[in-house]
Parts: C-alpha cells; structure tokens; sequence
C-alpha cells in the first residue's frame, strides 16, 4: 500500500498544479494528511519528472506567498 498511496498522492499533486496552477504546501497536507517531508518528496519527484518529459513546465516555489506554482515556460 505505502508505493500505490505514493503514486496516488503525486498524481493528485500533480493534477492540482495543473488544474488550480498554485498550491499551497500547507492546505495540501492537512487535505490530504501527509508529512510536510513528504510533500516534499513529491514536490522533488514531480520536478524531475517535469524537467525529464515536460521541460517546458516548472514547479517553483512563491516564498512570500507561500505557495507552489506551475510555470509554463512557453507562456
């Protein structure tokens, strides 16, 4: 169960970046009851799996704001 709850909450990461654009670290723990070193982990797999497949999309992070967003490089 812990390698499918992994691949679940990063596909559910990954779609909200998509769909919403920003995420905030904090509300996406507590939504989803994960360790703030886990979202971490996902954060870093979805980065190197964007950079690999997707480079024209960018995870950053908003450090005033405290939030993640997607970045299209293209736009």
């Amino acid at each position: 169960m812990g390698k499918q709850k992994k691949s679940i909450g990063i596909l559910i990461l990954l779609d909200e970046l998509f769909t919403k654009k920003i995420l905030s670290k904090h509300d996406f723990c507590a939504e989803y009851q994960i360790s703030n070193p886990t979202f971490e982990r996902y954060i870093s797999d979805l980065r190197s799996f964007l950079q690999e497949k997707h480079p024209e999309y960018e995870i950053v992070y908003d450090s005033k704001d405290k939030i993640y967003r997607l970045v299209d490089a293209n736009l």
